[in-house]
């Protein structure tokens, strides 16, 4: 096992930096996450690290080596794809091997860690298969076990469940981290979609236009995110830029007042008075009933509104509610029923609201490397 380190790293393509001075470090025996949406700079980096593009700036260690002087073939590196680029014309079992033999592995000792990296991936009856004879799962076992067999110090993984299904990739997602957990091989993987993420990482990175907004454990950077970015890829879905007042007494919530809008919130946050904050508090912290009263909620934390729009989603619906105190609707999701229209009352409970930092996009066009 082998820890992985990226320093300052930076990539530029013409005029645009696709990837800007960006720093982790990914422990040796981890699973390591680099989220965020298309065109963030994720798969470039991971191309970085694999040898696939060369650095403009910063350095990439391997174990504490040095690999940027070196071609992806000696980087002892295993490569998942998005397509998971399978020879068509070959076996499972010769798809398996073609790294072992191209390294001019033995026969016998070819065939052993074949046979064992298949059966660890849950395909032990399709060696003699054809990728066109798999489904979409079944091949993307193959290009695991693939990367796996040569015994790699790292394994880089670039979205290789997006082409599933929803509940194949529910799946896959637990036998990628049984397999991970198994072979304790330091792992990096490329993804946009957060449940992926938090599900199997020691670690999330998560990237804007090209660096990094924030890095955490899951659990860290779920209940603690350090940016109104990070938080709303993350799934926070109401967001409102706000003005930090002053606290009722020691050690009790801060009053935050609504930009752009007459609501004023407690939030159980350490923020000095004036701070410029974004309020962030998910869809199911917030508590919906049907309002008692025609009249404006005089109690902290409650906002009167009515239901504009509902969407049902199985196991509890989503509302999207009209507060005349606030900028624009909440997002709540409640497992009552409620009609468009219908009048109600919302608590905010302030240990559920987070005060996060604004964050501008990063500017990628001045500097040169």
């Amino acid at each position: 096992m082998s820890d992985v380190e990226v320093s300052g790293v930076s990539k530029r393509y013409d005029e645009l930096w696709a990837v800007k001075r960006v720093s982790f470090t990914a422990p040796a025996g981890s699973f390591t996450s680099l989220l965020g949406p298309s065109g963030c700079g994720k798969t470039t980096t991971l191309r970085l690290i694999a040898g696939f593009a060369a650095l403009d700036e910063g350095e990439v260690r391997i174990g504490g080596r040095p690999v940027d002087d070196l071609p992806p073939w000696r980087r002892n590196l295993g490569v998942v794809f998005q397509n998971y680029a399978l020879f068509p014309f070959m076996t499972v079992f010769d798809n398996v091997a073609f790294g072992l033999r191209r390294r001019k592995v033995p026969r016998g000792e070819t065939a052993e860690r074949v046979a064992e990296v298949i059966d660890l991936v849950g395909l032990p009856d399709l060696a003699q298969r054809y990728p066109r004879q798999l489904s979409g799962g079944q091949q993307q076992r193959v290009a695991l076990a693939r990367a796996l067999v040569i015994r790699p110090e790292v394994l880089l993984l670039d979205e290789p469940l997006s082409n599933l299904d929803a509940k194949l990739r529910a799946e896959m997602r637990f036998e990628l981290k049984r397999i991970q957990r198994e072979t304790g091989v330091t792992s990096i993987f490329v993804t946009h979609d957060q449940e992926e993420a938090l599900t199997l990482s020691d670690q999330i990175v998560v990237m804007n236009l090209g660096t990094v907004a924030g890095a955490a454990a899951p659990k860290a950077i779920w209940e603690q995110p350090e940016s109104a970015y990070v938080a709303d890829f993350l799934g926070i879905e109401n967001l409102f830029p706000g003005t930090v007042g002053a606290a009722a007494g020691p050690d009790e919530p801060v009053a935050v007042s609504v930009d752009d809008g007459a609501a004023v919130l407690r939030a159980a946050a350490d923020r000095a008075p004036g701070s410029a904050v974004v309020l962030g508090i998910r869809s199911g912290d917030i508590a919906m009933r049907r309002s008692e009263g025609a009249g404006a909620a005089e109690e902290p934390n409650f906002l009167d509104g009515a239901v504009r729009e509902f969407t049902y989603v199985g196991s509890a619906v989503v509302y999207q509610v009209d507060c005349p105190d606030l900028p624009a609707p909440l997002i709540v999701t409640a497992q009552q029923d409620f009609a468009i229209g219908d009048r109600v009352r919302l608590r905010l409970p302030p240990e559920s609201i987070k005060l996060l930092r604004p964050e501008a996009p990063p500017d990628r066009s001045g500097d040169r490397p």
